[in-house]
C-alpha cells in the first residue's frame, strides 16, 4: 500500500460455502487488515510480529459466496501492508505455529593464540541469551547478551589451560517458555598441529622486483597457501637459494584447514634483485637453521617501546608523541645522543576555520602488533587534539626491518565526527622534524630527472597530470607526474621520504621547511582550487571532495597512505631503494601451486590450450581496464583504485568484487599486473567504501553501493539522472573475498580487520528475522559470509549461512526457482510479469554452490539443480541462443555470464545434458564477442571475471573446451544500404550518444545507445578478409523507454560492423565538431552481434 490505507478487491470465481483467508508478509511497522465480503466485514487481524515472514490468516466462520461475490482486504497503519495471496478454502487448514528453539550449538578453541573458546549458536527468533559455563561441570560463571539476536557468538577468555569446561545456553521464548540447551564440553587447550604429510617438499618462489631495482636485500612478506594436510608446523619451513643455501626467514600461519593443518603461511625474508629465485622447503623432516645476523629487536624502557636493528633505533613514548618519538641512526650500533636524526614525528590537521589539531601528546594505544627477527610492526592509534577537543582519528602501523636503513609507515586518518554528515578540513600533513643542521640541501624527484637546491622547497601535485616545484617564491620545475620522493641532507647525514602512489592520490605535496620534512597527505590548497570551468565540468566525477580549497569528508570515511622514510650518511645511496618503495617487490608462487592448494577453491591455472579465447579475453580485459583508467582519469585521493561510469555518473565501488576478480587472475597467471590493480582496488575498498564510524553501531561495517562520489550525499536527490547521488547501502553490493585474498597474499592486517567488520555487521544484524527479498541479496550474503567462514573456521559465519539458506529454501517454488513480482527496472508491462532477473538467480546459485561444497546439504543441491532448470526454461531463447534479461518476455538479450557457475555446478550434480548445451552455447557465443572488447568499464569486466574462472574446471570435468567461434551473423541488405553514425555529444572527450543507423529499401533498423568508447581499426575478419571495424560498447541505460532495446538496466552490449573493403566500402568522418557524413556502401557485408 502507499499512504495510510490500501485496498485489494477481487471477485469469487465460484459459489459455495468457503473459509476466506489471505497470506500477508509482516515486516517492520504496524499493519491492521480488515476483510469484507459483499460489503460485510468478516474479520480483521493486527500484524505486529515484524518478523519478515509470511503469515496465513483464515477466518474460522465459513462464508456463503456466490459467483462474483466481492472480496475486499483493507490495510491500514504505518507499515507497508504486503498481501501475497487471497485464499478461498473448502475446509480449515491445520494450524502451524512458528517453532522456537536453539540449534547449531558449538564450542571451538581456535588454533592461534591467545587461548580462548568461541561459543556459537542460533535461535529461531531474536533472543538475549545467557551462557553458563565452568570447569568440571560446575557452571558457576555466566555471560548475558546485550542485544536480541538470532545468530550468536560469545568468546570466553577466562580459561585455565588444560581444564575441561561445560556450558549451556538459556533463553526465554516469546511465549515465556524457558529453553535450555546443553553444549558439548570442551578442553581449554590450543589444538596440537598434525604432522606434515610428507618428509620434505619444495615450492619455487620468484620475487618480482620493479624495473631498475638494484638492491641486494629488500624485505618481502608473502602469503603461501598449502593443501590440506601438507604442513602442520610453521617451524618446519625454510627458504633456500638456488644453490641450496638457506637464507634467514620467518613463518607464521594466517589460516588453517579444519584438521588444524596450515592453509596459509606468511613468510618474511629479504630478497635480492640479482638473485630473485628461491625454493621454499617444507615437511616434517625440515629444520630451519638460518637466522639474521642482526635481527630487529623490541625492548621496553618503562612505558616506552624501543625497536632496534643494526642501523636504526626507534622510540615510541606513550606519554609524549602520537607516532615516533625519536629515530636514531648509527651504523656502529651504539645509538648515542648524537645519533638522533629525527624526532617527534607526527601529524598536524587544520580544520576549515584554520584551527590546528595535532597527534602530539599521548595516543590512545601503542602496541607491538607483530614481532619476529626480520620485521617488527608497532601500531599507534589516537586522535588529533587541540586542548580538550579532538577532530578525526589516526592509526599508524610502523614497520621496522632487520638490517635496513628505512621504515615503512601505513598512515590512516579517519572522520569519526559522526554528529555531522560531512566535515571539511583545510590540510593534513605528516611532519618529520630532523636533527640535521644548517640550511639543508634538497633533491626532489620529477618525471624527468631530479630537482636540486638548498633551503626551503615544496613539490605540489594538484592534478593527476600536473605538478610544480617551488623554492624561494620561484617555480623551479613543472611537469606531469612526480614520482613522490624528497631527500634532504646537511653534508654529513640525510633523510629521504617517499610517498607511494603520490600522483595517483593527488593532491599531494612534499616539502622541506627549515630542518623539517613534511608529507602533505591533504596539502593546503588555494580557495579557488578546482573551480575553473573545466574543473566544474568534472567536479562530481573527480573533485567533489576538493572544492573551494577544503577537503570535504563524509563521516565514517578513512584513508590510508603508504610512506617510506630512509636514513643514512651523506655518501649512502638511499635513492637506490626508491623503485622498491614505489613498487614493493612481491613473492610469487607458481600458479599451479596456488590453484592446486585448494585455498582458492576450485580454480585452474591459465590454460591457453583448452580455453584460448577466454584467456586472451582476460588479458585484453586487463589492458582495457588500464586504458580506460587513463581515459577516464580515475585518479585522486578518494578515487584511485576504483572505476568510474556505472550508470554514467557513478563510481562503481568495485561492484562484483573487482578486487577478487583481479587477484584471482593473478593467482591463475602469476602476472603481477593483475596483483597491482587488485591491490589498488583493495586499499580503495577498505578505506573509502566502508563506514568505519557511525552514531548507529549497526551501520559500522556497511559498504556503499555504486553512487556519485563513492559515499553519496555530496549532491541532492535528482542530480544528473540516472545517477545515484545519495547514500546507498545493501548486502547485495557488498563483498569481502577480495579483501581476504589480499590479506592472505600479503598479511595486511587492515584487509582482514575490514573484511571481518563487514561480515560481522551483516551476519549479526541482517540475520535477525532474515529477509529474502530478491535472489541476489541472499546470494551475495552467502558468498561473503562463507568466504569469511573459510578464512577463519568460525562457525558464527557458517551459522549465518544456515539462516540464509533456510530462508532461501523456504521461499523456493515447488517446481524450483524463486518467483516475485518484477520491479519496473525488470518489467515495464502493466500488470507486471512475475519471475526473476537471471543474473540475480545466478548469484544465488553461486552462493548455494559454496554452501553445498561446505555442508553437503542435499536440499541445497536440489535447489541448485531445480533453480538452474527453472531459469533456463524461463529466460533462455533458443532461437537467439541467448538469455533474456528477466522473466518479462519484452526484455532483451543479455549475457548469461553470471549464471554460468551455477548452471555448470548443476550439470555436475545432475548430468543434465540440456543445461550443458545451454551453458556451452552461451559461453562460446559470449567469449570473444564482448568479453575483453569494448571499453574497460570495471563493471562489465568484473561481471565476467567474478564467476567465470570457477566454470573452467567444471568444463574440464565435462571433457569440454572452449575454442574460438565466429560470433557474428551477416545481415542481408541491398546494394544501396546506407551506414553511418550520428552523434549527439557532450563537451567531454567523446560523444555521449551515438545513433547507429542502417537503412534498407524495406525499412530502418535504429538502435539508440549510450556511447562509452569507439574506435576504428583496419584488420582482418575471421575469414581473413581486410576489414574496417567500427566498435561501440553499448549500455542500454540511456535508451530506456525508447522501444528499441527496452528494459535492460545496466546491461551492456557491443555492436561490431565489419565493412569489407574491396567494393568501395567506406565509412568516413567528415566536417567539424559534431558533423558526420553518410556514405553509400556498395556490396558491403555487415556483421552484427546477436545482442
Amino acid at each position: 500500500k502507499r499512504g495510510p490505507e490500501g485496498r485489494i478487491r477481487c471477485r469469487a470465481d465460484r459459489a459455495g460455502r468457503f473459509f476466506v483467508g489471505f497470506v500477508f508478509y509482516d515486516d517492520g511497522g504496524r499493519e491492521e487488515y480488515t476483510v469484507s465480503v459483499d460489503g460485510e466485514t468478516i474479520g480483521g487481524v493486527r500484524a505486529d510480529a515484524d518478523d519478515n515472514r509470511q503469515h496465513l490468516c483464515v477466518f474460522t466462520r465459513p462464508v456463503e459466496l456466490r459467483e462474483g461475490s466481492a472480496i475486499e482486504i483493507v490495510a491500514r497503519g504505518d507499515g507497508l501492508g504486503r498481501v501475497e495471496s487471497l485464499l478461498i478454502l473448502p475446509e480449515l487448514p491445520t494450524l502451524k505455529r512458528r517453532e522456537h528453539g536453539i540449534k547449531f550449538v558449538r564450542a571451538r578453541v581456535p588454533f592461534d593464540e591467545p587461548l580462548r573458546a568461541v561459543i556459537t549458536w542460533v535461535t529461531t527468533w531474536p533472543a538475549k541469551c545467557t551462557v553458563e559455563y565452568g570447569p568440571d561441570g560446575q557452571l558457576t560463571r555466566s555471560l548475558t547478551e546485550e542485544e536480541a539476536l538470532c545468530n550468536h557468538r560469545v568468546v570466553l577468555t577466562d580459561l585455565r589451560e588444560g581444564e575441561r569446561y561445560g556450558f549451556r545456553i538459556r533463553a526465554t521464548s516469546p511465549e515465556g517458555r524457558e529453553i535450555v540447551v546443553e553444549g558439548e564440553p570442551f578442553a581449554a587447550r590450543i589444538p596440537e598441529p598434525p604432522l606434515s604429510r610428507s618428509s620434505s617438499e619444495r615450492v619455487r618462489i620468484e620475487v618480482d622486483f620493479p624495473d631498475g631495482a638494484r638492491v641486494d636485500s629488500f624485505p618481502v612478506a608473502m602469503g603461501v597457501p598449502f593443501p590440506r594436510g601438507a604442513l602442520g608446523d610453521p617451524s618446519k619451513v625454510r627458504l633456500l637459494w638456488r644453490d641450496g643455501r638457506e637464507i634467514p626467514s620467518h613463518a607464521r600461519p594466517l589460516g588453517w584447514w579444519e584438521d588444524g593443518s596450515i592453509k596459509w603461511l606468511l613468510l618474511d625474508f629479504a630478497a635480492s634483485a640479482r638473485e630473485p629465485i628461491y625454493s621454499l622447503e617444507f615437511g616434517r623432516d625440515v629444520e630451519r637453521g638460518a637466522s639474521p645476523s642482526a635481527p630487529v629487536r623490541v625492548m621496553r624502557e618503562g612505558r616506552r617501546i624501543i625497536v632496534l636493528n643494526r642501523l636504526l633505533r626507534l622510540t615510541f613514548d606513550p606519554d609524549r608523541c602520537g607516532l615516533i618519538t625519536e629515530v636514531r641512526f648509527d651504523p656502529q650500533g651504539e645509538f648515542g645522543p648524537q645519533s638522533r636524526i629525527a624526532h617527534d614525528i607526527g601529524a598536524v590537521l587544520v580544520d576549515a576555520e584554520g584551527n590546528e589539531y595535532s597527534s602530539d601528546g599521548p595516543p590512545d594505544e601503542i602496541a607491538v602488533e607483530e614481532a619476529n627477527p626480520l620485521r617488527v610492526v608497532v601500531r599507534v592509534r589516537g586522535r588529533y587534539r587541540r586542548g580538550e577537543g579532538s577532530l578525526f582519528r589516526y592509526t599508524a602501523r610502523v614497520q621496522v626491518f632487520a638490517d635496513a636503513p628505512f621504515i615503512r609507515v601505513f598512515y590512516t586518518f579517519g572522520n569519526d565526527r559522526v554528529d555531522e554528515l560531512f566535515t571539511s578540513i583545510r590540510s593534513l600533513r605528516l611532519r618529520v622534524p630532523t636533527a640535521l643542521g644548517g640550511p639543508l640541501s634538497f633533491a626532489i624527484g620529477a618525471d624527468e630527472g631530479t630537482i636540486e637546491g638548498r633551503g626551503d622547497a615544496r613539490l605540489l601535485q594538484d592534478y593527476d597530470d600536473r605538478f610544480a616545484v617551488e623554492a624561494g617564491g620561484k617555480i623551479l620545475s613543472r611537469g606531469k607526474r612526480a614520482p613522490g620522493w624528497i631527500e634532504v641532507g646537511d653534508g654529513s647525514r640525510k633523510v629521504l621520504a617517499c610517498a607511494r602512489w603520490f600522483w595517483q592520490l593527488y593532491p599531494k605535496s612534499l616539502s622541506v621547511e627549515g630542518s623539517t620534512l613534511s608529507i602533505g597527505l591533504c596539502p593546503a590548497l588555494p580557495d579557488d582550487a578546482y573551480t575553473s570551468e573545466a574543473d566544474r565540468e568534472n567536479e562530481d566525477k573527480l573533485f567533489f571532495y576538493l572544492v573551494g580549497g577544503r577537503y570535504k569528508f563524509k563521516r565514517g570515511l578513512e584513508k590510508t597512505h603508504e610512506i617510506w622514510l630512509a636514513f643514512g650518511r651523506a655518501d649512502d645511496d638511499l635513492r637506490r631503494f626508491i623503485p622498491c618503495f614505489m613498487e614493493p617487490p612481491i613473492g610469487i608462487a607458481p600458479p599451479k601451486w596456488y590453484c592446486e592448494s585448494g585455498a582458492f577453491r576450485d580454480v585452474i591455472p591459465r590454460d591457453d590450450r583448452s580455453f584460448p579465447g577466454y584467456e586472451r579475453a582476460v588479458t585484453k580485459a586487463l589492458e582495457a581496464y588500464l586504458a580506460n583508467r587513463e581515459f577516464q582519469r580515475e585518479y585522486g585521493m578518494l578515487n584511485f583504485g576504483d572505476w568510474y561510469g556505472e550508470r554514467r555518473y557513478n563510481w562503481g565501488n568495485h561492484e562484483y568484487d573487482t578486487t577478487h576478480c583481479f587477484l584471482l587472475q593473478f593467482v591463475r597467471t602469476g602476472d603481477r599486473r593483475f596483483f597491482d590493480v587488485g591491490e589498488e582496488a583493495a586499499w580503495h575498498l577498505m578505506d573509502v567504501d566502508v563506514i568505519h564510524y557511525h552514531a548507529d553501531a549497526r551501520k559500522i561495517g556497511a559498504v556503499y553501493a555504486h553512487c556519485v562520489g563513492h559515499t553519496g550525499d555530496y549532491y541532492p536527490r535528482g542530480f544528473k539522472p540516472p545517477s545515484i547521488p545519495g547514500e546507498a547501502i545493501s548486502v547485495s553490493h557488498t563483498w569481502v573475498q577480495g579483501l581476504l585474498d589480499y590479506y592472505f597474499l600479503t598479511g595486511c592486517p587492515r584487509a582482514f580487520e575490514t573484511a571481518r567488520m563487514i561480515a560481522d555487521r551483516y551476519d549479526t544484524y541482517y540475520t535477525v528475522n532474515y529477509d529474502f527479498t530478491n535472489c541476489r541479496i541472499p546470494g551475495w550474503h552467502l558468498i561473503l559470509t562463507l568466504g569469511m567462514y573459510e578464512a577463519t573456521g568460525d562457525e558464527f559465519y557458517l551459522n549465518a549461512a544456515h539462516i540464509i539458506v533456510e530462508r532461501v529454501l523456504e521461499r523456493r517454488e515447488p517446481g524450483g526457482g524463486w518467483v516475485r513480482c518484477l520491479v519496473p527496472g525488470h518489467c515495464r508491462c502493466i500488470p507486471r510479469h512475475r519471475g526473476a532477473a537471471g543474473f540475480m538467480v545466478g548469484i544465488l546459485l553461486s552462493g548455494l554452490k559454496r554452501y553445498h561444497l561446505i555442508t553437503g546439504d542435499e536440499e541445497a543441491a536440489r535447489a541448485i539443480v531445480e533453480g538452474a532448470r527453472w531459469i533456463v526454461e524461463d529466460t533462455w531463447m533458443p532461437d537467439r541462443e541467448a538469455f533474456r534479461y528477466t522473466s518479462c518476455p519484452n526484455t532483451g538479450a543479455i549475457s548469461g555470464n553470471m549464471l554460468w557457475e551455477g548452471i555448470a555446478y548443476a550439470v555436475r550434480l545432475s548430468g543434465d545434458e540440456h543445461l550443458k548445451r545451454v551453458l556451452l552455447t552461451d559461453m562460446r557465443n559470449e567469449i570473444g564477442r564482448r568479453f575483453g572488447r569494448g571499453p574497460g568499464l570495471g563493471k562489465s569486466i568484473s561481471m565476467f571475471l567474478r564467476f567465470s574462472p570457477y566454470v573452467l574446471p567444471e568444463l574440464l570435468r565435462m571433457g569440454e573446451r572452449l575454442l574460438p567461434r565466429d560470433p557474428f551473423h551477416e545481415l542481408k541488405w541491398g546494394e544501396d544500404t546506407l551506414l553511418g553514425t550520428s552523434p549527439e555529444g557532450d563537451s567531454g572527450r567523446a560523444p555521449d550518444i551515438v545513433e547507429i543507423h542502417a537503412q534498407t529499401r524495406k525499412g530502418d533498423l535504429i538502435v539508440l545507445v549510450r556511447f562509452a568508447d569507439a574506435g576504428y581499426g583496419i584488420g582482418k575478419n575471421s575469414r581473413g578478409e581486410p576489414t574496417i571495424w567500427l566498435r561501440l560498447f553499448l549500455n542500454t541505460d540511456a535508451n530506456r523507454g525508447s522501444g528499441f532495446m527496452p528494459g535492460e538496466i545496466g546491461a551492456e552490449f557491443m555492436v561490431e560492423c565489419d565493412l569489407v573493403s574491396g567494393s568501395g566500402a567506406l565509412h568516413r568522418y567528415r566536417g567539424e565538431g559534431r558533423g558526420w557524413s553518410w556514405e553509400a556502401v556498395g556490396h558491403a557485408r555487415v556483421f552484427l552481434s546477436e545482442d
